[in-house]
């Protein structure tokens, strides 16, 4: 015997619960915006901590500061060049000449 339905019911396996999905999407949505914060707060700190450093005391010289005398000499030394015949060319130039 088979039973009849209405058919203003409708079968139950045609009826799917999306709550959880919904659900799931709204979580990995709110992780990832919050992760994206996050990681824009960082940036923005890194930022401000790099641009207000105090800057290196030294000689700058070819694109790097060199703080004392032993590594500006290796510097030079590395190139083939005398550091006499560099501070003869740039008297006062060193911080670390009197």
């Amino acid at each position: 015997m088979t039973v009849r339905r209405a058919a203003s019911q409708p079968a139950e396996s045609t009826m799917v619960n999306h709550d959880t999905d919904d659900d799931t999407q709204f979580t990995a949505a709110t992780v990832a915006i919050g992760l994206l914060l996050g990681l824009l707060v960082v940036a923005l700190l890194l930022g401000v901590w790099y641009v207000t450093a105090p800057p290196k005391s030294g000689l700058q010289w070819g694109g790097q500061v060199y703080t004392s005398e032993d590594e500006f000499k290796a510097y030079l030394r590395a190139k083939g060049l005398s550091y006499g015949t560099w501070v003869s060319r740039h008297p006062g130039a060193a911080p670390w000449d009197p």
